[in-house]
């Protein structure tokens, strides 16, 4: 894909470093809080 883009005349980014140090999930007692996550089903977005 990436072929493709430079192809046609275009450059894709490096993405940036992260600006501070991330957890995906944060258990507190018998709560499950998580973030950047969103409904997927394999039929595409749930929202």
């Amino acid at each position: 894909i990436e072929q493709k883009i430079e192809k046609l005349g275009y450059r894709v980014p490096e993405a940036p470093k992260p600006l501070g140090v991330y957890v995906p999930a944060v258990r507190v007692s018998n709560l499950l809080f998580v973030g950047g996550k969103i409904p997927l089903h394999q039929l595409g977005p749930l929202l």
